[in-house]
């Protein structure tokens, strides 16, 4: 029995692998994601995950993704889904490196205007119990603070009352920001459909917390010293997780280049524009009134809160992983970062080298929804081989839409670089070209350049030239094939 899951999950791994580079290699030549009028005969390629996903998903997350109306619709739900739950898992961990983290998530859904990328919001309905929980302590709280105080009690002698909530406005200065995660103990979730909300105060004198964002992905020990504090205030663990929707031209403003430490901690989903218009009335084709998207996600969220319950007053839960897993994400990470390097050079370096972190946080929570409804709750769980192939498939999806805003909506480093005006028709570049077999290496390339007489850290640079016109593909790091 295991042998024959083992084998289908072996298989469902092969195939996105080979996927990934088709995918990558496809999205070099491909001129605008954003607009699929401008994308040619291929038409939009970035992909979706969700019908990858179908049948190996947690049962709440299968019931969400049913949801959405299209395959777009169902990954962005799913994303939404994902950093909503991460918010409430506290005490869920997993070791990466020489250190512990925790599995909160950010992600930004970008598109043009009506592209649909507001469906982020769905994601305040999955854990608004767990809100509306946490602000009812606190009005109790602040009641039996202000009785003592009336009877007596000199306000010195008590501690305030924490104004505790999950949802952490996107418009917050820097200070509410960090106040509010004193109060909440390092969690929450920032969610909002406008960027500019968050754009409208980051960057001021009250605002710019793009460094308390970047220290809160990695679960760094945050520093806030004020006027008004006596003193130095620490967020020992921060945990928040933030998921924001804007158009492209917002996201420049946030994040306006990827040299910007924030760029690489995000996860980016584009959302296309769309042609097709959809007649979005209450009544689905048989006529019977359909429920709201607040009405499915209210109670999809009260399924989590129930579970909830069982796991929050555990300590800690710890998420593993087998070589097997280990040995599947080195082969998987290594590929992509090498197409992505041949495709941008270093630029996409800091998003690469954060990919295995992106797939221990979304695997930890795949495994946490799968546990967490159990009669007992354990100290730590191996992660399923099943959920940790769920993470690569969202990740390398991901990943390509990252790299497409790279440099078309987020800006590359500025790197100096001689440029040789008509390359392509230089005899010394065909005369290589034609050169090199159908299937090469890069040690075999260098010494055919080196017969012809060329410097090879000059024709090394034309590599990049040739996969971005379709002249060769990438067939694993160093070796090449030409196209016909």
């Amino acid at each position: 029995m295991y042998v024959a899951y083992h084998n289908e999950q072996e298989e469902r791994f092969n195939r996105i692998f080979r996927e990934a580079e088709n995918q990558l290699n496809d999205l070099i030549g491909n001129k605008d994601p954003l607009n699929p009028r401008n994308s040619g005969d291929k038409g939009v390629i970035l992909p979706s995950f969700s019908t990858d996903l179908k049948g190996y998903l947690p049962d709440i997350l299968e019931e969400a993704i049913s949801l959405g109306r299209d395959e777009k619709q169902a990954d962005v739900i799913l994303l939404a889904a994902l950093v909503a739950f991460s918010s409430c898992m506290t005490n869920c961990i997993f070791r990466y490196g020489d250190r512990f983290y925790y599995p909160n998530l950010f992600v930004i859904i970008t598109g043009s205007a009506a592209s649909g990328k507001s469906l982020a919001g769905i994601s305040r309905y999955l854990v608004k119990p767990i809100n509306d929980e946490m602000q009812q302590q606190a009005e109790i709280d602040a009641k039996e603070y202000k009785a003592r105080i009336e009877n007596g009690v000199k306000a010195e002698q008590l501690q305030k009352p924490r104004k505790r909530t999950l949802f952490i406005p996107a418009d917050s200065s820097s200070a509410a920001f960090t106040r509010t995660l004193i109060d909440n103990d390092g969690c929450g979730l920032m969610e909002t459909a406008e960027i500019d909300n968050m754009n409208r105060v980051n960057g001021t004198d009250y605002g710019d917390y793009s460094a308390l964002l970047r220290q809160g992905y990695e679960n760094e020990t945050m520093e806030i010293n004020r006027m008004t504090d006596i003193t130095i205030q620490q967020i020992q663990t921060p945990r928040f997780a933030m998921i924001l929707a804007g158009t492209p031209n917002q996201v420049r403003t946030l994040i306006p280049t990827i040299e910007n430490g924030l760029f690489s901690r995000v996860m980016f989903y584009i959302l296309p524009s769309t042609y097709e218009y959809y007649v979005n009335l209450d009544e689905d084709e048989d006529g019977y009134e359909r429920k709201t998207n607040e009405e499915e996600f209210t109670r999809l969220g009260a399924i989590f809160y129930s579970c909830w319950q069982k796991v929050k007053n555990k300590e800690r839960i710890r998420i593993k992983v087998d070589k097997e897993c280990r040995r599947k994400m080195q082969i998987m990470m290594q590929v992509l970062q090498d197409i992505c390097v041949t495709w941008k050079g270093d630029a996409p370096i800091s998003v690469t080298h954060r990919l295995g972190s992106y797939v221990m946080k979304i695997a930890s929570v795949l495994t946490y929804l799968r546990h967490m409804g159990d009669p007992v709750i354990q100290d730590f769980y191996w992660c399923d081989e099943c959920d940790f192939v769920n993470a690569l498939v969202i990740v390398k999806v991901v990943l390509l839409h990252s790299m497409r805003l790279c440099g078309n909506v987020v800006a590359e480093p500025q790197v100096k670089v001689a440029v040789v005006k008509g390359l392509d028709n230089r005899e010394d570049v065909q005369k290589l070209f034609a050169a090199l077999p159908e299937a090469f290496d890069k040690q075999e390339f260098i010494r055919i350049s080196r017969a012809q007489g060329k410097y090879p850290k000059t024709t090394e640079k034309w590599l990049p030239d040739w996969v971005g016109q379709g002249k060769i593909t990438i067939e694993s790091r160093g070796h090449y094939r030409k196209n016909k």
